[in-house]
């Protein structure tokens, strides 16, 4: 079954449509419950996982073939739960409160490279987000005499919406 879908050609226009979708979202959601995304994932690996062994069991497989079923399952299930959250962040977004509340957070860490992030406490939980360190600070000085200033809204599911965030003095 999986075979037949490689095999059209509007899948690939579906999973560039997906991944701009995906890497379009450009607001940060804090504290997102981690079930969402295993839950779309068992979700749909269970109804590929039995589209594809009924197709398989019509034809003697070897056990090598079984096990590349389920890696190409396990990795469709992964971009389907990826694909079928962006509609529930959007709602995140959608649903989020009026007011814009504001904290300043530790700097754990920060780590340059090919995308610059920044690493920060929020609620005793550690997050990342991108940055630009335009001024070319050192990451022993940032860790050492800056916070990060987050403004952010409140949502359901406990989740944060971020709005802003930006380097201040300590």
């Amino acid at each position: 079954m999986i075979n037949k879908i490689l095999k059209s050609k509007w899948i690939y226009f579906l999973l560039l449509i997906g991944i701009v979708l995906y890497l379009r979202e450009n607001q940060l959601i804090l504290n997102s419950p981690k079930y969402i995304f295993w839950v779309l994932f068992s979700i749909s690996f269970i109804i590929l996982f039995v589209l594809e062994i009924r197709d398989k069991i019509k034809k003697q497989k070897s056990i090598l073939d079984y096990f590349f079923v389920i890696i190409t399952v396990s990795f469709f299930s992964i971009y389907m739960a990826l694909i079928l959250k962006i509609p529930i962040n959007e709602y995140i977004i959608y649903k989020s409160q009026s007011e814009i509340l504001v904290k300043k957070c530790k700097i754990s860490n920060y780590i340059s490279g090919r995308s610059d992030r920044l690493l920060f406490y929020f609620d005793d939980k550690v997050y990342s987000v991108g940055f630009q360190n335009s001024s070319h600070l050192e990451r022993k000085k940032i860790i050492a005499n800056f916070l990060l200033r987050v403004e952010y809204k409140k949502s359901i599911l406990n989740t944060y919406v971020v709005q802003e965030y930006g380097l201040i003095k300590k």
